[in-house]
């Protein structure tokens, strides 16, 4: 026999209803939020590493695009030209044989400052060199852009001119005008 009250109620347990129900609804809002919040989060990430940009640029700027086929060197060319060492010249034309001899290479100004540095200041080579920076000039033209720490003395049309300068007065000196 059931336990009764006065009032013929059972008092029986019977199972509790749940008080929300829950539905495919909330727990496709719930996966919705986190993946926007994952997207806006990679995103603002982006902006702070520096991967994207969003601004308004005229017609006559270009976007500039920096290469990563010399960092390490450039890395090292830093440390060199500001370190106080007997050997520099050294270092410089040792960093100048580390630059690889490929497409990649030739196509990163930053690998190409660093021959341009070692051939016009350590080997007195101002064809070389002269060769060097209207190869960077092209380069930038073309969208690439140098490292900001590389130290372009004004501009690299500025340093052709100097180093061209460089080329003429060895011509002048040196009969039969060969220079190297």
């Amino acid at each position: 026999m059931e336990p009764t009250t006065s009032n013929n109620v059972s008092l029986e347990s019977k199972p509790a209803e749940p008080v929300v129900k829950k539905s495919h609804k909330s727990h496709k809002i719930i996966i919705t939020a986190i993946i926007l919040l994952v997207v806006i989060a990679a995103v603002v990430a982006g902006f702070a590493a520096g991967y994207l940009y969003a601004g308004v640029k005229s017609p006559e700027q270009k976007v500039t695009v920096q290469s990563a086929v010399c960092d390490d060197l450039v890395n090292e060319y830093i440390k060199a030209s500001t370190g106080t060492t007997f050997n520099m010249a050294v270092e410089m034309n040792n960093l100048s044989q580390k630059v690889p001899n490929n497409d990649a290479a030739k196509n990163d100004p930053n690998c190409l400052f660093i021959k341009l540095y070692a051939a016009y200041f350590f080997n007195n080579n101002y064809s070389g060199a002269l060769a060097y920076a209207k190869e960077i000039k092209t380069l930038l033209d073309d969208g690439k852009s140098l490292d900001v720490r590389l130290p372009v003395f004004g501009s690299i049309d500025g340093m052709i001119d100097v180093i061209q300068k460089q080329v003429d007065v060895r011509n002048e000196v040196q009969p039969g005008g060969s220079s190297g």
